[in-house]
């Protein structure tokens, strides 16, 4: 059984996916995220999948293809969309 996608507003979808494409190691990605919450970081492992992923495609162009990743899930999304998001608000 598939759960929802997260709903989240374009704004903050379209910062969070600016953040990503920009980031180029997986190190940089797995910090910021851990910065936010250090109980429930991204570790580099699971940076470098995320990294990985986004090499394949070119660039991310939605956040259903950052959800794909191997163990990402909503759970890691919704704490990678606070992270890398300007406004750390409620999506």
């Amino acid at each position: 059984m598939q759960s929802e996608f997260i709903d989240i507003n374009p704004e903050k979808a379209n910062q969070v996916l600016e953040k990503l494409n920009s980031l180029d190691s997986a190190a940089e990605i797995a910090r910021l995220v851990q910065k936010y919450d250090v109980q429930h970081r991204i570790g580099k492992r699971m940076a470098q999948r995320i990294l990985n992923a986004r090499r394949e495609v070119g660039r991310f162009r939605d956040l259903h293809q950052v959800a794909i990743v191997p163990g990402i899930g909503n759970k890691r999304l919704a704490l990678i969309i606070y992270s890398l998001s300007e406004n750390k608000t409620a999506y």
